[in-house]
C-alpha cells in the first residue's frame, strides 16, 4: 500500500509540474527551510519538536500504546478492544502530515518544487529505522533510537560524500548497512 500510493502520489506531480521544476519566489516561505530562531536553524527546532512531541505521544498516551499493541500483534489488539482500523487510518494521517511538512522545509530550503526531491530517500528512511533497532516486523522499537539511527546514516553519508566515495559505491554501503542491521535484529529476536 505505501509503495502504491509513493507512486501515485510522484505520478500525480509529474503530471501537475509536466516534469520540470517550478521555482518558489517568497522570501518568507525561504525562511521556513533557511532562516533561524535565536541562532537555531529553524529546520533543526522543527525537528526537535516533531521527535519530542513523538515520544510524549507514544510512550505517554493511551493512542501510543496502542500503537505498539497493533505493531506487535493486530489480531490480539483488535480482540482486545483497540479500534485497530481506526488507530491505522490516525497513523497514516499523521505520517503524511510529517511527509507534508518535511517537503515544505525541503522546497524551502531548494527554493524550487519539483516532482524529482526527495526520490530515494525512501531507502534513507528503512535504513535509519533499522539501524536504530526497531523490528520490521513490528510492535518494537523507539523514536529515540530511530532518531539515533537517522543520525547515523546521515554522519555516515556526510563523511562518504566528503571522503569523495562514488555515489553508488555509497549506495552499496547503505544497502548492505542494511542488511547487517536486519541481520543483527533478527538474532537478537530469536534470543
Amino acid at each position: 500500500m505505501t509503495l502504491g500510493m509513493l507512486s501515485f502520489g510522484r505520478g500525480i506531480a509529474f503530471i501537475y509540474t509536466g516534469g520540470t521544476p517550478i521555482p518558489i519566489i517568497d522570501n518568507t516561505y525561504y525562511y521556513i527551510g533557511n532562516g533561524y530562531i535565536a541562532g537555531i536553524p529553524i529546520p533543526s527546532l522543527i525537528l526537535l519538536g516533531t521527535v519530542l512531541l513523538s515520544i510524549f505521544v507514544l510512550n505517554l498516551t493511551p493512542f501510543g500504546r496502542c500503537i505498539y499493541a497493533i505493531g506487535s500483534n493486530e489480531d490480539a489488539a483488535r480482540l482486545s478492544g483497540v479500534p485497530t482500523r481506526r488507530y491505522k487510518l490516525l497513523v497514516y494521517l499523521i505520517c503524511g502530515l510529517c511527509a507534508g511538512i518535511a517537503g515544505l522545509v525541503y522546497s524551502s530550503q531548494l527554493s524550487v518544487g519539483t516532482p524529482i526531491a526527495g526520490e530515494g530517500y525512501e531507502l534513507d528512511a528503512i535504513a535509519a529505522v533499522v539501524v536504530g533497532g526497531t523490528s520490521l516486523f513490528g510492535g518494537a522499537g523507539s523514536v529515540i533510537r530511530t532518531f539515533v539511527g537517522t543520525l547515523f546514516i546521515g554522519v555516515l553519508a556526510n563523511i562518504l560524500n566528503l571522503a569523495g566515495v562514488d555515489p553508488f559505491v555509497q549506495q552499496l554501503a547503505k544497502g548492505a548497512l542494511i542488511v547487517i542491521a536486519v541481520f543483527i535484529m533478527n538474532q537478537i529476536e530469536r534470543r
